[in-house]
């Protein structure tokens, strides 16, 4: 946020640094790697992308929930994975530095 700076709503004027995230899709065709772009993710942002010779998808997101947004990634790949013995924290001990 930035302090003392207001929009024309009378809100806190908040900056945001976007980046692009782009991760690729293993699909042997456009039609498969397509399919794999579900409405809900497509609701999210997500869009098709054929990128350095290779079905990717691609979305523009802020940086902090882009950080967050691996943070919880993360954390829900760990408890896919059955690992909650373990002494790594979870997604809200991370992001409030616990």
């Amino acid at each position: 946020m930035i302090q003392g700076e207001y929009d024309a709503h009378g809100r806190q004027r908040v900056d945001h640094f976007v980046t692009i995230d782009l991760r690729y899709i293993n699909a042997p065709s456009d039609y498969e790697a397509k399919k794999k772009i579900t409405p809900y993710m497509a609701s999210r942002g997500w869009k098709y992308k054929q990128f350095q010779g290779r079905h990717a998808m691609e979305r523009l997101i802020c940086r902090p929930c882009l950080r967050e947004t691996s943070i919880m990634e993360r954390d829900w790949e760990r408890k896919a994975h059955g690992d909650r013995g373990s002494k790594l924290s979870g997604f809200y001990g991370a992001l409030c530095g616990e």
